[in-house]
């Protein structure tokens, strides 16, 4: 399975609408391919660390083949949520993917 995390930065004033705004979208994609998504979990940062926070929201999926993931990544929908609804609100981010144990191609 492939794990594919990002964290980000909105803006100041970014609003709980924005926000909305890149849930639905995420949900929309997962809902496209339901095969291909094992799993969506996003929300806002709680960390209680001393540390400052250089993000303060994160989203995490999980695709069961590299197929699916790389059909995310290179779809329409994902291009157009970042262009659209995305970098408008984001001031920072941060991604890493990794595999759990074995990611199957297709």
């Amino acid at each position: 399975m492939r794990r594919h995390i990002y964290s980000f930065r909105f803006r100041d004033g970014t609003t709980e609408d924005q926000i909305e705004a890149v849930r639905s979208s995420y949900e929309a994609m997962r809902a496209a391919d339901p095969d291909g998504w094992a799993s969506l979990s996003m929300g806002p940062n709680i960390s209680e660390s001393r540390r400052s926070r250089r993000y303060n929201w994160v989203v995490t999926i999980d695709f069961r083949t590299y197929k699916a993931y790389r059909d995310y990544e290179e779809s329409t929908a994902h291009r157009e949520m970042v262009d659209r609804v995305l970098t408008p609100i984001v001031e920072g981010l941060s991604g890493v993917d990794y595999d759990i144990g074995e990611t199957p191609r297709e």
